[in-house]
């Protein structure tokens, strides 16, 4: 299925318009004003601008009213192509039509800007004789890197993982499993001593750092010395899974975070000790990622988990504005934003609420950074294959009975269909 619309706009008009300065403001974002810089003065520009929201909204079919000219952004590729982004409720106008993603260009002739939109049917790609059909999106699927042929493990990322703790030692090791079968080089699983000979029974990858723990089976302030003085050697810190809550381990986390010099990710306990004190992101000078679900959301805000329901958007965005941190904000359409732009990723279904997926979603993430995809772009990448994974993992599981680990089993073959996506539309390979 395909939907197209098309927009003539008189840039005459729009140059006599541009005279009001409330018009930009009312069909251009910040973002888009930004972007444009120099050229936000020329009229042939905001009227191909203007027309090309136009056509989108008539491929939504909402007209003016429920998506408006706020809700749809145009940029443009360094080679001058035009390139849609959404708002989360555009999207998911787009989501409820189907379609996996509006294709934009713009023209000139004479007096007029001409646009066309077209919206592309969602692919699907499903195992022969299954209703189950998977969701893919065009340009993540190109996003993934290429391994390169005389490549070394080093290359594709040193990851290390915070956490662990007496009775949870399970999370660290989801997560460095995940990391491993989404690619990374190199798992560092750094660990209270005090746990350290259970979690390298069930690693066998990984690399396990014991750290002094002073026998209390969860990070204390001796702990953070030994942290302190590898982490240059390592590209991403995942901080937080089964990390525990005990009061010991939340003062070295307030002594860890402002000393980060890599990029980090934190989750599940992170999140808690973080909402002691968000002001510590204050002192972050590193790029920071966090994870959280509705009810860790809230607690990092203030606010009632009600509150956080209702507007996603705002939750999300009011965080990520405060602190400079990327939010990807957990549930149903995990919403990711840097507090300027907003991406909901559209894979995934409710088996998946299950222990420890976090987990695994923590270790695919940090390693996606760890091997230096761009911070907003792995926050975007990893919950993709993440869902992509469940959502294989579910087609021979079945919701109900599948796990955190068939998630994890599951990444090769996510990343296999990707492949097979690729093949079937012929397209090549980003280069690592």
């Amino acid at each position: 299925m395909m939907e197209v619309g098309i927009d003539l706009c008189q840039i005459s008009r729009i140059e006599k318009t541009m005279s009001h300065p409330s018009f930009l403001q009312k069909i251009l974002t910040v973002e888009e004003r930004e972007a444009l810089a120099s050229r936000l003065q020329r009229p042939e520009t905001i009227a191909g601008i203007y027309a090309a929201k136009e056509a989108v909204m008539k491929v939504l079919g909402t007209g003016f009213g429920p998506v408006g000219f706020q809700d749809i952004q145009i940029f443009h590729s360094p080679k001058g192509q035009p390139r849609v982004s959404l708002t989360p409720k555009a999207q998911q106008v787009m989501d409820d039509l189907r379609l996996g993603e509006v294709r934009v260009s713009i023209s000139h002739e004479g007096d007029l800007a001409m646009a066309t939109a077209v919206g592309v049917e969602v692919p699907v790609f499903a195992m022969d004789n299954s209703t189950f059909a998977l969701r893919f999106d065009p340009e993540l699927n190109r996003s993934f890197l290429r391994r390169d042929r005389a490549g070394y493990k080093g290359q594709y990322g040193r990851l290390a993982i915070l956490g662990g703790s007496t009775g949870m030692a399970g999370a660290v090791c989801m997560a460095a499993q995940a990391a491993l079968r989404s690619g990374t080089g190199l798992v560092y699983v750094v660990v209270p001593e005090s746990i350290s000979t259970i979690v390298q029974i069930k690693l066998t990858e990984a690399i396990v750092i014991p750290v002094p723990d002073e026998g209390k089976g969860y990070f204390t302030s001796a702990s953070l010395p030994a942290i302190l003085d590898k982490q240059e050697g390592w590209d991403c810190l995942a901080i937080g899974p089964g990390m525990g809550r005990a009061e010991a381990s939340l003062t070295w986390f307030r002594k860890l975070l402002p000393s980060l010099i890599r990029p980090g990710v934190l989750d599940a306990d992170g999140l808690f000790a973080l909402s002691r004190d968000p002001d510590l992101l204050d002192q972050v000078k590193t790029p920071l990622v966090i994870t959280p679900h509705e009810m860790e959301m809230a607690r990092l805000l203030g606010w009632k988990v009600g509150q956080v329901r209702e507007d996603r958007e705002l939750a999300a965005r009011t965080f990520s504005e405060r602190y400079g941190v990327i939010t990807l904000l957990k549930g149903p359409d995990t919403l990711i934003t840097d507090g300027k732009h907003f991406y909901t990723n559209t894979t995934g279904n409710p088996g998946m609420a299950t222990a420890g997926s976090g987990d695994v979603l923590t270790g695919i993430l940090a390693g996606f950074i760890a091997h230096d995809y761009p911070p907003i772009l792995a926050s975007r990448l990893a919950p993709y294959l993440h869902g992509l994974a469940g959502d294989l993992a579910a087609e021979g599981l079945t919701m109900e009975g599948m796990v955190a680990g068939d998630i994890i089993a599951s990444i090769p073959l996510a990343f296999s269909r990707i492949e097979a996506w690729k093949e079937k539309e012929g397209d090549g390979h980003a280069q690592d």
